[in-house]
């Protein structure tokens, strides 16, 4: 689980909802979100349909798989997914409440009282895949592990920044971590970073050496054991050789056929199985879960006709809306457009090296005239059938820190023509596409517009875009990068413009990570380059801030700040396509990523397979 998917408990009605916690829709029960249910619950329905598989094996759909499964130096989504059914953390969040609740640790910490040292327990019960009991030791490793400067997770670092030291108060089981200052996510640090077994990843104790504060404060660039242990830790193999792979988690991964899916299997007599009150986070009813890779729409449709997938996520919407039109698929499943904080963008290059990549972005009125010539509405209305919102800047709509008096950018090919002018960009030799002396050269406002390769929403995107600039005399070039290419050149800052997608969460934004300076120098997630000392002093100021009404009008005016240097072009957030199959139980559509609960889908009582008891 990652910061950014973390939730806080405020009231958030779902989609669909006018003010009534449950509605009839399909012969479904739906309860939409109130101040005590924060997701969409399904009641069985109906009677157990012969054609309805008895396995109790869940093959879950998914567009991509991650390049890597390594426990801190991958951000991918689905990563995140399996690692929350294979690894734990002290705390975690309960999609059903959008409360932390205990995870390896035994209770919620105990906090001092100036707020700023949380204290954890970890439950006795809590074993490793070898029977060893899960130590402080660990914990103590895997948050050095995360913090380590010599480990390549930025986008980690910039939250475990916080962290001013961890230490051991009981030798096996009791853990202090405290904070530098007040923090807005200080409380949610510990549900940030899986606990690794130490003797699997550091069988040297090579981190038993080191403090937090010596991370913080000394140069180790030149420390030849700390380098070595990390260059192992950064290995590739640490995650994609599966025999490097381990975890405290009900779910262990079996096999990986790379590009086509990844399988874990249900450990026997896990530690779970032992609790005597275990929250959803801690069943594995499923004793196989299988990720499978289905990019393309055609495909994906026809593998829910027949009934080959049980669970999806990630279904494009045109074949949700084409699967919702057929009888079967309704007969067969529940399925939802459920909302999420989340948004699209276009990544500019604010701070180009003027050689490798040109400086067509610096200025931000040429910013501005591109955002006027991506035609967001009718991307919205064609590629996304209506099922997506206007975006106009770094925090949803949908939180009560959104600046309404943002206005979202209009499709106005002549304001676009009459600020590019303005900046110095004409058409001096009459070729259609605008150019411009920079740095004593002649250049053509000939652009690469990157995309996601085997994404074919991405792809008529991109095409619309390239489309819709020409009339400016701009050339747009779509040009297709896989996941691996794109965050590599985007990180090293090798590109003209690119489009992404960020999923967020309702918890109070820290902006840090994406629009922090510190993020562009450091290799984080800054891609863009935007900020200057005053938007870094502000970005550091709402970080600190813990009380909602102080920070809220702060939120307001840095995104006042981005709407106006127009680093990126905010696009659209969309809606979450979910599709489960009838023959589970607890078919529950969370507001939260990942949107499903994997690990908690009960096969049916009509199921004459069915053994399980419903309570673990």
């Amino acid at each position: 689980m990652n910061l950014k998917y973390v939730a806080i408990a405020w009231v958030f009605v779902v989609l669909l909802s006018c003010g009534n916690n449950k509605q009839q829709r399909q012969n479904n029960t739906v309860h939409y979100m109130t101040d005590s249910s924060r997701f969409l619950y399904f009641a069985p329905d109906g009677k157990w349909l012969p054609s309805w598989s008895s396995d109790n094996n869940i093959t879950y759909h998914w567009m991509g798989e991650p390049r890597t499964l390594h426990p801190f130096n991958e951000l991918h989504g689905g990563k995140l997914m399996i690692y929350a059914l294979t690894h734990q953390t002290l705390v975690a969040l309960d999609l059903h409440t959008h409360r932390l609740i205990p995870d390896l640790a035994d209770s919620l910490p105990k906090i001092s009282s100036d707020g700023l040292t949380y204290t954890y327990t970890l439950r006795p019960e809590a074993t490793f895949d070898d029977g060893s009991p899960i130590l402080a030791e660990d914990v103590l490793f895997s948050f050095k592990a995360a913090i380590c400067p010599l480990v390549n997770n930025p986008n980690m670092k910039a939250y475990l920044d916080q962290i001013q030291s961890i230490q051991a108060i009981d030798a096996s089981n009791q853990i202090s971590i405290s904070m530098k200052g007040p923090y807005l996510l200080n409380e949610y640090l510990a549900a940030e970073v899986p606990i690794l077994q130490r003797k699997i990843y550091d069988r040297q104790n090579v981190l038993a050496h080191y403090t937090i504060e010596m991370f913080n404060n000394e140069n180790l660039e030149n420390d030849t054991a700390l380098n070595s242990w990390a260059a192992s830790f950064n290995d590739d193999a640490i995650g994609t050789n599966l025999h490097n792979i381990s975890g405290s988690g009900p779910y262990r991964i079996q096999s990986w056929n790379v590009g086509q899916s990844i399988v874990l299997e249900k450990k026997a007599n896990h530690w779970t199985t032992r609790l005597p009150h275990p929250t959803p986070i801690h069943m594995a009813f499923a004793n196989q879960i299988v990720f499978k890779v289905i990019a393309d729409e055609t495909a994906q449709q026809l593998a829910f006709k027949k009934q080959e997938i049980d669970v999806s996520s990630w279904l494009t919407t045109r074949a949700m809306i084409e699967l919702q039109k057929d009888t079967g698929f309704q007969k067969n499943y529940h399925s939802e457009f459920v909302e999420f904080i989340n948004y699209s963008y276009i990544a500019l290059n604010n701070k180009p090296d003027g050689v490798k990549r040109k400086k067509f972005f610096t200025d931000k009125q040429v910013r501005r005239a591109l955002a006027h010539l991506v035609p967001v509405d009718d991307i919205i209305r064609v590629i996304y059938l209506g099922k997506a919102k206007r975006q106009t800047g770094p925090v949803s709509p949908v939180k009560k820190e959104y600046n309404t008096n943002l206005t979202p950018i209009a499709y106005d090919v002549n304001k676009a023509i009459a600020l590019l002018e303005e900046a110095g960009w004409k058409d001096t030799d009459r070729n259609g596409i605008r150019d411009k002396i920079v740095d004593g050269k002649k250049l053509q406002f000939d652009v690469e517009l990157v995309y996601q390769a085997g994404n074919p929403i991405t792809h008529d995107i991109a095409d619309m875009i390239a489309e819709a600039m020409m009339p400016a005399g701009i050339k747009a070039r779509p040009t297709a990068w896989d996941v691996n290419t794109t965050v590599t050149k985007a990180v090293a800052h090798d590109f003209d413009m690119f489009m992404g997608a960020i999923n967020g969460s309702v918890l109070p934004d820290d902006f840090k990570q994406l629009w922090h300076t510190s993020s562009w120098i450091e290799g984080g997630a800054n891609f863009s380059g935007f900020g200057n000392p005053q938007s870094d002093a502000l970005i550091d100021s709402i970080r600190a801030e813990i009380h909602d009404d102080v920070r809220r009008p702060m939120v307001m005016r840095f995104q006042q700040m981005v709407y106006d240097e127009q680093p990126v072009i905010f696009v659209s957030s969309t809606f979450r396509k979910i599709a489960i199959h009838k023959r589970f139980e607890h078919a529950n559509m969370y507001f939260e990523r990942p949107g499903v609960l994997l690990n908690y889908l009960l096969l049916r009582k009509g199921s004459v397979a069915h053994t399980i008891s419903p309570t673990h």
